[in-house]
């Protein structure tokens, strides 16, 4: 069965529908802020404002550079960089409903996953019911064997002379480690929103469900 929203779905699936959906929500992390790993400590927070002049546009611009520079003290680690912050939305009022329709549904979705030739076992599946989101992320990791290898990383925001709400970002890492940034622009070619959407989950909090009890 297909389904405009959940692919590849049980012929007798039902979606749950509730009147009057509602979602408690907080500003779960502030502008630049950031999640790391036991031994990680931000040992730089700065801005860097740059003034830019195009050779053919009379007035200047104002670049703004933000930077945060990160080392840790043990051999493996990663940090999660929230530019733009991170807003949180959970479910609200509704836990007896959702729980109501997992009892009834429940084992006709762990049927379903086996018939389509996969492995799960009681209490795999869960059901999303809070979400925290962002408009971008950075995240970086490193592993190393030598502790006397320093590691370091950079992360950078460039702010787009000339774009109001152009930012670019990339990481600058010493030693063994790599770094990712999103969303990536291709990622939002299709997308008909403007601007910069909060589009991008970072944490999901979930209901399990089994049918053994």
């Amino acid at each position: 069965m297909d389904h405009p929203v959940n692919a590849r779905v049980p012929a007798n699936f039902r979606p749950l529908h509730i009147p009057d959906l509602k979602f408690e929500e907080h500003i779960l992390f502030g502008p630049n802020s950031y999640l790391a790993s036991s031994g990680f400590r931000c040992i730089s927070r700065k801005h860097v404002f740059l003034l830019v002049i195009f050779i053919f546009i009379s007035s200047p611009a104002l670049s703004s550079d933000f930077t945060m520079v990160f080392d840790s003290s043990e051999k493996e680690g990663a940090v999660l960089v929230m530019p733009d912050g991170a807003l949180s939305q959970d479910l609200l009022f509704h836990r007896k409903t959702l729980a109501k329709y997992i009892s009834a549904n429940a084992r006709m979705w762990y049927e379903y996953i086996v018939k389509c030739g996969l492995t799960i076992h009681d209490g795999d599946l869960h059901v999303i019911c809070g979400v925290d989101k962002a408009t971008s992320w950075a995240i970086a990791t490193f592993n190393t064997d030598d502790e006397e290898l320093p590691t370091q990383l950079k992360f950078v925001a460039d702010d787009q002379p000339g774009a109001s709400e152009s930012r670019a970002y990339r990481w600058e890492i010493l030693g063994r480690g790599y770094g990712r940034v999103g969303p990536r622009q291709d990622e939002m070619v299709d997308l008909e929103a403007t601007g910069r959407s909060r589009n991008q989950c970072l944490f999901v909090r979930t209901v399990q469900t089994a049918i053994w009890q």
